[in-house]
Formats: structure tokens, C-alpha cells, sequence
């Protein structure tokens, strides 16, 4: 039993690790992305809960708020390698170089590191193919080990 779920897993891990770098590919490079340098278009406030052994599945969801003050709720669903354990957080953020609010769905990219144990919090900035940049920060709870590898989330609004 033990080997056919270690056999399982693996090949979980090398699916995911193929769908990952098939988004990496897909990924268009923004240069100058800076947050200091781009004008705050928005900001984004909501949940994220992520388990994986040996690769990780992330969903959640979130609101736009658009600095006229319109509001859009958003679902996101990810893939990220190397990460093993079970982790929900609360998220908050600041969205740039949005111009048109349908830019703001696709698949953001991005790679870090995190150690949860019980209680956490980190930050991170992740882009999409059209240049929208979310600085985000999130605590939470839970045990999770996430090494530096590739990761992505699609973001599509749900109203």
C-alpha cells in the first residue's frame, strides 16, 4: 500500500512540475516592475488555503478594489512543487499597472520560500502576462514546508 501511494505521489509531483513550467513558458517577461516605480491601481484582500505533499494545490478567493472604489470578486487556483504540508491565510495587498480591470485575470507567477509552523506571515510580489504586479502580505497557521521553485495561480473573477 505504502509504495503505491509513494508512486502516486511522484508521479502528482512531475505533473504538476510539468504544468508549472508549461505556465512558465507561457509567461511573458515585464520589465521594470517595480512597485516604487508604478502608480497603485487597487488593492486585494482575501483567503488562500494550500496542501500538497511533494507538490502543492492552492485555491482561494479574494476582492478587487479599484481605487474609484468599484469592487470585483475574484477565485484563485495554483500549483506550486516542492511544498508539502496544509496552510490557510488571510491576504492583503496593493495592485499596480492595472489599466483595464479584465487585465487583472490570468496566471501570476512567482517563487519563494516559506516554514510554517502554527502561526506565520510573509510577503511576496507576483505579476501576470499583462504586467499587473500584487505585493501581498499574509499570515495564517497551519505546518507547511514551501522550497524555491516555481509556482503559479490563476485569477478569474467570479461576478
Amino acid at each position: 500500500m505504502i509504495p503505491n501511494i509513494l508512486k502516486a505521489c511522484a508521479v502528482s509531483a512531475f505533473t504538476v512540475g510539468l504544468v508549472g513550467t508549461a505556465l512558465a513558458d507561457e509567461h511573458k517577461v515585464c520589465d521594470n516592475l517595480d512597485p516604487a516605480t508604478l502608480e497603485q491601481t487597487g488593492t486585494v484582500k482575501g483567503n488562500m488555503t494550500s496542501v500538497g505533499f511533494i507538490a502543492g494545490v492552492r485555491w482561494g478567493d479574494g476582492v478587487l478594489t479599484l481605487k474609484d472604489g468599484t469592487k470585483r470578486k475574484f477565485k484563485v487556483l495554483g500549483l506550486k512543487i516542492l511544498e508539502t504540508g496544509i496552510a490557510s491565510n488571510d491576504f492583503v495587498g496593493e495592485v499596480y499597472n492595472l489599466d483595464d480591470v479584465k487585465d487583472f485575470e490570468g496566471n501570476y507567477y512567482g517563487a519563494g520560500t516559506r516554514l510554517s509552523v502554527i502561526g506565520s506571515t510573509g510577503e511576496g510580489i507576483i505579476n501576470n502576462r499583462n504586467c499587473v504586479v500584487i505585493k501581498v502580505r499574509y499570515s495564517g497557521g497551519g505546518v507547511q514546508l514551501s522550497a524555491p521553485a516555481p509556482g503559479g495561480v490563476a485569477v478569474s473573477f467570479t461576478d
